[in-house]
């Protein structure tokens, strides 16, 4: 039974390769995150070369803006709206503060996040992104909605040797 299993499970695993999907989870620990999950999985939408099956921006700071009401005057001891503000300046350089900043630097620009991933975010209630974080995972969500449902690859009932 358990080499039947072993089978099947790799079987399902073949399935998945074949489908050339990527998963996007930083390290945030090691590098500057910023806009980098959610401005990737943009990408490869848009251009379609790749699939992206799961993204976890985790503290995205998607919104160069910083008009919601958590970006507002936010005095956070860690990250606060003076932080973010310097991060987005040294990060989109000349072009801060203008409306030429394309989707891929600032996602929360994007029009449309249909055909996004499936998404995990964090974000914690004293950061200055919390709001647009909130946004962002709104607009997935009506997204989402919208679709029709779909069975996954490998669902419960197939791992378990069922079908």
């Amino acid at each position: 039974m358990l080499l039947a299993l072993q089978n099947h499970l790799c079987f399902g695993y073949g399935r998945l390769w074949k489908q050339v999907r990527v998963i996007i989870i930083p390290d945030y620990r090691k590098s500057f995150e910023a806009p980098y999950p959610a401005a990737l999985s943009l990408y490869a939408r848009d251009r379609n070369e790749v699939k992206i099956a799961f993204q976890m921006p985790l503290y995205p700071m998607i919104d160069d803006r910083m008009n919601l009401d958590s970006a507002i005057d936010n005095i956070a001891p860690v990250w606060d709206s003076k932080s973010n503000y310097i991060a987005w300046k040294l990060y989109l350089g000349d072009l801060f503060e203008t409306n030429e900043i394309p989707i891929y630097a600032a996602p929360a620009r994007a029009d449309s996040y249909k055909n996004m991933p499936t998404t995990i975010t964090f974000v914690g209630d004293l950061e200055p992104f919390r709001d647009e974080t909130i946004h962002y995972v709104q607009r997935l969500t009506k997204i989402a909605e919208k679709s029709p449902a779909s069975k996954p690859p490998c669902s419960r009932s197939e791992s378990a040797g069922g079908g």
